[in-house]
């Protein structure tokens, strides 16, 4: 019979085996579960690599059947279609009006003589003539006037400009159209827009 040191001894050791056993068997949990860790991260990167591939393969056949069907290709004609290319006389070169030179002037020696300036147009309200205007360096250059029996490339009448301490001064260079009168040696004065003026 044994006693009592024995069997303690013997508890201890089936203890002690018992948590050997308990670690292998946790150490072996780890290294299958880290082995399958491994296995699922390749199949991701194989499922990725093929879906790669895969899209490659779809976006190169894709542009294979584009090519040979021509689409996007604009349609060649097999002759000469005629058509007819309206094209009026070329515009008078030239840029909008500065901001410095549009609005209400009203000449100095007469005060009937009215002229608004906008970005591409004039206005004589009591002449009731107006027309395209632009400015190309330091001329001003009219025309299309409705009062204006010369259209274009006819009818451009052009004047040197100078704004100095709030008076534009024009000087006629050329103008066939009756405005002439109107604008040739004219220096005007900014003034409110007048009643009736738009």
């Amino acid at each position: 019979m044994t006693g009592p040191a024995d069997r303690t001894a013997a508890l201890l050791t089936e203890v002690l085996r018992t948590q050997a056993n308990a670690a292998r068997a946790a150490t072996d949990t780890d290294r299958r579960l880290q082995e399958f860790r491994v296995a699922r991260d390749r199949g991701r990167r194989v499922a990725w690599v093929a879906g790669a591939v895969a899209m490659a393969g779809l976006l190169a056949a894709v542009f294979a059947v584009v090519t040979l069907l021509g689409v996007g290709r604009q349609p060649q004609p097999t002759s000469p279609v005629p058509h007819a290319t309206v094209s009026g006389p070329p515009t008078p070169a030239g840029r909008p009006l500065p901001t410095a030179l549009q609005g209400f002037w009203v000449s100095v020696r007469d005060a009937q003589n009215i002229l608004q300036l906008k970005a591409t147009s004039y206005d004589f309200g009591g002449f009731h003539t107006s027309g395209q205007a632009l400015v190309n360096g330091d001329q001003l250059v009219l025309f299309e006037s409705l009062q204006c029996d010369a259209p274009l490339p006819d009818g451009v009448g052009r004047y040197d400009w100078r704004l100095v301490g709030g008076r534009l001064s024009l000087r006629m260079l050329s103008d066939p159209c009756g405005r002439k009168g109107n604008l040739a040696g004219v220096t005007f004065v900014r003034t409110t827009q007048p009643p009736g003026w738009q």
